[in-house]
């Protein structure tokens, strides 16, 4: 996310007092520094499923985990935070991990970083424990999807190949970044942030396209106060925002190219881009009329913590074919936990 766009954008004022409150001018003040020692959990829920037109749904899958914020050190120009996952579940498998193996493979996973005072990662402190936890990972949802392939196709894709391909997109810092600047986005967006209640703010804010390789993206995302539901103990804060078809569509062919790079590589061929770039558009265009994201996310804010009390997310793509929609759905939560 692009704090400082926010930041200047929406008229967020710093704040060093140790208190916040409904201010007399209608705004809201949400406390703009945590302190070394702070120590937070919240009960995390991810559901994700895929949905017709008529709201059948399918490839239903849920996970849940308790996330531990722990601030290991305070500045003026960032923090050091540390992140754990704890009662990491899922019914069912996850990425070719069985609830079994996702468990004890996630099950006390710790990414120790950076960030800046706007809330972006700048390092990863434990990077290297975190790359040999992930391609631990790797090698077991490896071991599950060369097994689900026939004979003829796992001759065309050699494992070696196949694990050094992935590793080399997954086990790096960009990734790790990624990961936790994700998870620490929600309860970090508002940190320091003064919100007129009579307002309804619009910015540029960074997504990603989950069927685009998690690819970030820049949308006009609008910003208001829910002023019913904001006292002097609590604002609650929405956003929305949709992205069309001229910003989505070269995200999927940019990820398209890429696989088939991967792909055509991993068997030991070759085709000039250009080629792959051309085929790929023409077939996309065919099976992509129109595609829509929107996300709508809900937030309530301890103001004078200035760690949310509850979450809420949910992004829907929609995609539209030759006589045929599709919704793909990511339903995310998060409430203070009594874990910690």
């Amino acid at each position: 996310m692009k704090r400082g766009v926010i930041l200047s954008a929406v008229a967020l004022v710093a704040s060093v007092a140790a208190y916040a409150q409904m201010m007399p001018d209608s705004t809201v003040q949400i406390v703009a520094y945590w302190s070394k020692g702070d120590k937070v959990a919240y009960d995390c829920t991810t559901t994700s499923y895929t949905a017709d037109e008529n709201d059948n749904r399918s490839d239903v899958s849920a996970t849940s985990e308790t996330r531990v914020f722990e601030v290991l050190d305070a500045r003026e120009d960032g923090y050091t935070l540390r992140l754990s996952y704890k009662n990491v579940f899922s019914p069912t498998t996850v990425d070719y991990l069985t609830p079994e193996e996702y468990h004890a493979l996630c099950e006390n996973l710790t990414i120790t970083f950076t960030t800046d005072e706007f809330g972006s990662v700048t390092g990863i402190v434990d990077s290297e424990e975190c790359k040999a936890l992930l391609s631990e990972m790797i090698d077991k949802m490896a071991e599950g999807k060369m097994k689900e392939m026939d004979k003829d196709t796992r001759k065309a894709f050699p494992k070696g190949q196949f694990l050094t391909n992935l590793k080399s997109m997954f086990c790096s810092d960009e990734f790790i970044s990624l990961t936790a600047g994700a998870d620490i986005t929600p309860f970090f967006t508002y940190h320091g942030a003064r919100l007129d209640t009579t307002q309804v703010y619009s910015f540029p804010q960074d997504y990603t396209l989950p069927m685009a390789g998690n690819q970030t993206f820049e949308v006009e995302t609008e910003l208001w106060v829910d002023e019913k539901l904001t006292d002097e103990n609590s604002a609650v804060i929405r956003t929305d925002a949709l992205a069309t078809k001229d910003v989505l569509f070269p995200l999927v062919l940019a990820s398209s190219v890429q696989l088939a790079k991967t792909a055509l590589e991993t068997a030991g061929e070759e085709l000039p881009e250009d080629e792959i770039v051309a085929t790929l558009t023409e077939e996309l265009n065919k099976q992509i009329l129109d595609i829509t994201m929107e996300v709508y996310t809900t937030t309530e804010i301890h103001l004078a913590s200035g760690w949310p009390i509850q979450w809420y997310s949910t992004r829907e793509t929609v995609t539209v074919g030759d006589g045929k929609t599709t919704k793909k759905v990511i339903e995310q939560s998060a409430c203070i936990s009594d874990e910690e």
